[in-house]
């Protein structure tokens, strides 16, 4: 008996697949062959007979259009034994069937997403303070000891602050030679290390892929405010609470910084496919003039509820 689960499946086609189409197209053109397939839709399985009888059509005429419907691959037929002889039983083998009027199959994009904690970071070079690191439930080490961002418990920090220094984070590509990256995205919550006395509550960051520097960006801070909307009950009310979300997104034409253009660095510039990781550096730069640093905010501290993502777009056939 044909297979009334398996086998049954969506169909689509382009205009590259033109002999197929045309079948198709032909198969479909008669209001008796899709009546046909909305009876086999009902029933699954029916005799070329049973289908005769329930349209009113004759024997000969339902073979024509069996024949044509199982030509154009839209039904499976099998011939089965019965106490009259054989008969041809037919079920339908499509769920569905869409036409995209383009020479190639559609592409959509997909994305490639991976989510760090700010603790992850594989190098921590030239940190100074005033700097700390801290988890949901206290103090990691001793704040204004750069050695601390060593420890190994720096994995649980959801917020950090250094006045100057360099954090690399190395994120996969999993990424090979035949996909085309469209865009690279990314982005983490961040301020300045707000100090109460400070003249100047702004500073410098400069972000850099696999090498090359995106562009800087001022990272400023409001602490007079409210509470961060994550941050746990034991972080004071002095501190920094909350920043911004710096969206970085590096396409074929340049990179932007939320959405405005930073720089001429491109996608192809970054060298993706076929590198092991992807190193993304984050740097407070010492030369700064008057500066206080920069407060790094994970998934439980902050505004936002979210780690260092990184988000590559690629093209796919659909």
């Amino acid at each position: 008996m044909p297979n009334i689960t398996g086998d049954i499946e969506r169909l689509t086609l382009n205009l590259l697949d033109l002999d197929v189409a045309s079948q198709i197209a032909r198969a479909l053109s008669a209001p008796k062959r899709l009546e046909i397939l909305r009876l086999l839709s009902q029933k699954n399985v029916m005799s070329v007979n049973e289908i005769s009888q329930t349209l009113g059509i004759p024997l000969s005429s339902t073979s024509v259009h069996i024949n044509i419907l199982e030509a154009a691959d839209l039904i499976s037929c099998e011939k089965m034994s019965s106490i009259h002889g054989a008969v041809k039983m037919c079920s339908r083998k499509r769920s569905g069937i869409l036409f995209n009027l383009c020479e190639a199959p559609p592409q959509r994009i997909k994305q490639f997403v991976q989510s760090m904690p700010i603790g992850a970071y594989s190098q921590a070079e030239a940190i100074h303070e005033p700097c700390g690191l801290a988890s949901r439930v206290g103090p990691i080490g001793v704040y204004n000891l750069p050695s601390c961002f060593h420890l190994p418990e720096r994995l649980d920090a959801q917020v950090l602050w250094l006045q100057s220094g360099s954090l690399c984070y190395h994120f996969s590509t999993l990424l090979d030679a035949s996909i085309d990256p469209e865009y690279l995205e990314l982005s983490f919550e961040i301020c300045n290390n707000a100090q109460l006395e400070a003249p100047v509550w702004e500073n410098e960051l400069r972000v850099y892929i696999n090498g090359q520097l995106l562009g800087s960006s001022t990272c400023s801070c409001d602490n007079e405010g409210r509470r961060g909307k994550l941050n746990p009950s034991w972080w004071p009310d002095v501190a920094t609470q909350y920043g911004e979300l710096q969206k970085w997104r590096v396409t074929k034409n340049g990179t932007y910084l939320q959405d405005k253009k930073i720089s001429g660095v491109r996608l192809q510039d970054l060298q993706l496919v076929g590198s092991p990781r992807i190193n993304v550096l984050l740097n407070v730069p010492r030369d700064n003039g008057d500066y206080s640093g920069i407060n790094l905010f994970g998934t439980g501290f902050g505004d936002y509820n979210q780690a260092i993502q990184l988000i590559i777009g690629y093209q796919s056939e659909e």
